[in-house]
């Protein structure tokens, strides 16, 4: 059979589901352009979860087609992270601190693709029980952005870092006037699509504590839309989610205290912790909570967005899909329907934030 001849392809966003698909695709043997405009996305501001446990199985309004997505790109996650220089850490450790909270997990646990099980809650954790699970892990993002885009350097892969300006069919308009053209091109921007893709900002904020003396945190620690995790000699604390501030300039001082308050209330011990970084970054979520994947209303340019809280998680699949709708075989996932960025009619309504805080 004659080898299928080279396409090029442009990715325009670096964060991990652009670059993820920059890889995939020079892998499969494509000449691939990378534009990055170097501003940091949710991926560098994220916690750097890969959570298909967490939050796709114990969520009941997740469809089975995302959990397999997500746990596809764990797999892939657990094969390649060495190869790339990347550091998964696991297990996870999930607590219960209400009865609700206890009759999810419980039920959580009985799934066999959970890996989990009960384990005694740690000293100084205010909660009712603790499961120790095996297969969620975390990575760090900032670390892991610099691994992949070394990568994609490696792998041959040229890289525009400028602004982008304009999109059509096979050509993207740069800030300096230029143009660069390809037989694809593939948008993973995430907010920076915005109602164009159906995607609303959903703003997160995050918060880091020195860690030290009897502050030991040997393993990620999940209390409902709370965790925190050790990050070298930080416990890095997150989430907020509100996707009603969309100022970009705003620290929402009251959604911090809120965060801080919760982890204390979990751990007393952080109270004496100082705080020595906070920031916040912005979320891509759809109407349906779902990403988009696959081809736009324009000829030739594919979606690669809409992560929301998973981009890290989803984005090693995600770029498998890409390549297999680039390359022209849409039968490589079954529930590629599911995630089709022409599902919403032209007008959206305003997505629902699951988690809103």
């Amino acid at each position: 059979m004659p080898a299928k001849p080279q396409k090029s392809v442009i990715v325009v966003g670096a964060g991990p589901v652009g670059l993820w698909c920059a890889l995939a695709l020079a892998q499969a043997g494509q000449k691939v352009t990378l534009i990055d405009s170097g501003a940091r996305g949710a991926g560098w501001a994220s916690g750097g979860m890969l959570g298909a446990v967490y939050e796709t199985l114990a969520r009941d309004d997740v469809p089975h087609g995302l959990s397999d997505l997500a746990f596809e790109s764990l797999a892939i996650w657990e094969k390649m992270a060495n190869q790339l220089g990347i550091a998964l850490k696991v297990p996870s450790l999930f607590i219960a601190r209400t009865a609700h909270e206890v009759a999810r997990l419980e039920g959580l646990a009985n799934n066999p693709k959970a890996h989990m099980h009960a384990v005694p809650l740690p000293h100084g954790i205010q909660g009712i029980r603790a499961w120790r699970c095996e297969r969620d892990a975390t990575l760090d993002p900032r670390a892991c952005l610099r691994a992949l885009k070394a990568a994609c350097v490696s792998a041959g892969i040229t890289v525009v870092q400028r602004e982008v300006c304009g999109i059509s069919a096979r050509r993207v308009k740069l800030d300096d006037g230029s143009e660069v053209t390809a037989d694809a091109i593939i948008l993973a921007t995430g907010v920076g699509l915005g109602a164009r893709a159906q995607i609303t900002p959903v703003k997160g904020q995050m918060l880091a504590l020195a860690r030290g003396g009897d502050l030991v945190l040997s393993q990620t620690m999940r209390a409902g839309r709370l965790y925190l995790l050790p990050r070298g000699d930080q416990i890095v604390v997150g989430a907020t989610s509100n996707p009603d501030d969309i100022d970009t300039a705003l620290f929402d001082r009251h959604a911090h205290s809120a965060l801080h308050d919760e982890a204390i209330a979990l751990w007393p011990k952080l109270a004496s912790a100082q705080i020595i970084e906070s920031w916040f970054g912005f979320r891509p979520m759809t109407p349906d909570g779902l990403p988009l994947v696959g081809q736009s209303s324009v000829e030739g340019v594919y979606l690669a967005t809409g992560t929301y809280r998973n981009g890290w998680l989803l984005a090693p699949a995600i770029a498998n899909l890409i390549c297999a709708i680039v390359s022209g075989d849409q039968s490589a996932h079954k529930d590629l329907q599911l995630f089709c960025p022409q599902r919403f009619p032209n007008l959206r309504p305003r997505a629902k934030c699951p988690d809103k805080s």
